[in-house]
């Protein structure tokens, strides 16, 4: 059974649990989860109204728990975190050099720069930033990030709507374009 058909089967917890693992530093095909699960909202399989506020809690209950880790191991977790690049030691201080620069508004759109998303989290807590602040930019970051993978598919299925008009038969997938005779 491949990811596509795990998400059909159990599209809630599966969507939840690698939200939260990515989340947690660990590589998972997270965008590929919310890309097929709003496709199956769109398809009214699945729910945005479970969906979505399931989705920012798995967000931010991972980065929590990597903050609280960067909070009391301090740059220990840091270290573990880039143990398996090519470079550890740039990685932190390349990663805690772009912090210290953008400061805690890096919070916001650290999961679009790669290798940052891991390390944002528990690079706020090493830097003892209070937790109420990390919990309001983290929330935030997790909404920016997470959920225009939702988003794609219904502003795709309103705009296939739009061009099906005037055309002799609908728009049901994205290549129809390559499947038209000309």
């Amino acid at each position: 059974m491949g990811l596509g058909g795990l998400i059909e089967h159990h599209a809630y917890v599966v969507t939840a649990t690698l939200t939260f693992l990515a989340c947690t530093g660990i590589p998972m095909p997270v965008s590929v989860a919310l890309l097929i699960a709003g496709a199956s909202a769109h398809g009214g399989h699945l729910s945005l109204f479970h969906l979505l506020p399931l989705v920012w809690f798995a967000a931010s209950f991972g980065d929590t728990l990597l903050y609280l880790g960067g909070r009391f191991t301090g740059w220990w977790l840091l270290a573990f975190l880039c143990r398996l690049t090519t470079n550890p030691e740039q990685c932190i201080f390349r990663s805690a050099g772009y912090f210290y620069r953008r400061g805690p508004h890096t919070l916001l759109f650290a999961k679009f720069v790669p290798g940052l998303g891991a390390m944002a989290a528990p690079l706020a807590g090493s830097l003892n930033m209070r937790l109420g602040r990390f919990l309001r930019l983290d929330a935030a970051g997790a909404v920016i990030t997470h959920q225009p993978g939702f988003l794609r598919v219904t502003s795709s299925a309103i705009l296939f709507t739009i061009l099906s008009f005037g055309l002799e038969r609908p728009v049901t997938s994205p290549c129809w374009l390559c499947s038209r005779s000309s």
